[in-house]
């Protein structure tokens, strides 16, 4: 593996790349929020991203051969146990969304046509995947009838419904909507989840009636802890389109300092609204273009960048296929879901340059908010192959590997044979299987170790290759 591509997809997360967001919105944002919540950095500046993405929605796209790529993103908080705030992170989508439909639905002679439709930015709380088409598909007819006997008549009318086609659904507890879509009643969601996420319109026969949504952008954006995830998502999930759709922010440790209510700042009224005001020339300035219908076009100098992302890409999987074939496979469809995102943040990027730039030429995507996705993108890249590597074990056995290798690093990477089983409570015959099964498979090895009473003990210690 050459020095520069170990360097850009080492395996470790790394650090966040806070370089990539703008001083003018994100930034600003972020700082704010700061004042607000010890919430992680890392998921504040992904709050922020999503915020952005929802005043934007479906209202423009970049064109790419003959797809069209719109903003919609898929994007998960994951916690370690001592890691909070996690749900303050995913709430502010929820605040912002809420504070940008009323400030864009009160100035409605300007904004909105008399007649049309609330502009919408967040999905309801229905719950239903029944509920979510609902909101979601296009106005149709109607059919009532006229006159009585034989005069009796059907007539069809057009419908009158509000359509939220474009939107992001918010989940704080994000165990909680797996809970959900896994229900009888909800069969058919996980496949849904896939369909609209390229943006595509979509058809669903029910009861003999149709219903279409057109120009669909679902956003998703939750948030858990890494044992609710992996209590709830099974090992088959990894090899589906399901998994691959999602960037995964894992803080298993946070950098803040734990703040007392007293220490947390209270919300001012006058940065409050410049924020809300700024979301809403974002969401004009989407607006104006798809009003105009004019796509984004990438630069030049943006599928230079995106190129040279996407060959480094080919080559560390190559690379790694060579001692590793299956799990190289399994992170080229995940790398490969991710490089479309690459387009999606570099195109959210572009509509905030243009609005505070105050460019109006013809919409395109620069070099420099390339650079940036990408930057954000390879820190996405490297947390799924950790999570994928060390964390997203699914299976019975997988957990029980992944609690014994959590508890020897504890440990500063070796126990005692019997404080560890005491610690791990589970029966003998249990223990010594899955015990035995990770010395075979060479993840921690067992050696003798002299007590003070003259007796001989045995201690259990991770593997170098750990």
């Amino acid at each position: 593996m050459t020095k520069s591509i170990r360097d850009a997809l080492r395996i470790e997360s790394g650090a966040f790349p806070v370089h990539a967001f703008d001083d003018k919105l994100f930034k600003p944002f972020v700082n704010y929020l700061s004042t607000q919540t010890d919430a992680p950095e890392e998921f504040l500046y992904c709050a922020a991203l999503m915020t952005v993405q929802a005043a934007i929605g479906n209202r423009v796209y970049c064109q790419t051969g003959r797809q069209q790529v719109k903003t919609n993103l898929y994007l998960l908080l994951l916690a370690g146990s001592t890691v909070a705030r996690k749900s303050t992170a995913v709430n502010i989508v929820k605040h912002y969304g809420r504070e940008l439909e009323n400030t864009v639905n009160a100035a409605h002679d300007d904004f909105i046509p008399m007649g049309a439709c609330p502009v919408g930015f967040l999905m309801p709380d229905s719950g239903s995947l029944e509920g979510l088409i609902e909101s979601m598909r296009a106005a149709g007819f109607v059919k009532r009838y006229e006159g009585k006997g034989k005069d009796r008549i059907e007539v069809e009318e057009p419908e009158h419904k509000n359509v939220l086609n474009s939107g992001t659904a918010v989940y704080s507890e994000f165990a909680g909507f797996v809970d959900m879509i896994q229900r009888e009643y909800n069969k058919g969601y996980e496949s849904f989840i896939l369909d609209v996420y390229d943006g595509q319109d979509h058809k669903r026969t029910l009861k003999r009636e149709q219903s279409y949504i057109k120009n669909p952008c679902l956003s998703i954006f939750g948030a858990s802890t890494m044992t609710q995830f992996r209590q709830r998502i099974r090992e088959d999930d990894k090899h589906t389109g399901y998994l691959q759709r999602f960037m995964f922010c894992h803080v298993p440790e946070s950098a803040r300092k734990r703040s007392s209510l007293v220490e947390i700042g209270e919300p001012d009224r006058d940065k409050e609204l410049w924020f809300v005001e700024a979301l809403k020339s974002v969401y004009l300035a989407a607006k104006q273009l798809h009003d105009h219908q004019t796509p984004f076009r990438l630069s030049d100098d943006a599928r230079a960048v995106y190129q040279g992302a996407f060959e480094e890409d080919q080559k560390y999987i190559k690379q790694l296929s060579a001692n590793n074939t299956e799990f190289a496979g399994m992170l080229d469809g995940y790398f490969g879901r991710l490089d479309v995102m690459k387009i999606k943040v570099a195109l959210i990027f572009a509509v905030v340059e243009r609005v505070f730039s105050r460019d109006g030429s013809f919409p395109s995507v620069s070099g420099d908010a390339m650079k940036r996705a990408v930057d954000v993108i390879g820190y996405f890249q490297r947390s799924t192959e950790r999570l994928l590597q060390d964390e997203f074990k699914f299976g019975k056995f997988d957990r029980q590997v992944k609690q014994i290798i959590d508890k020897l690093r504890a440990g500063g990477g070796s126990m005692r044979r019997r404080d560890l089983q005491n610690g791990l409570r589970w029966n003998s015959k249990e223990f010594n299987e899955v015990l035995q099964s990770g010395i075979d498979s060479g993840l921690w090895d067992t050696v003798d170790e002299k007590e003070q009473s003259g007796q001989t003990s045995k201690r259990v210690q991770l593997c170098v290759t750990r």
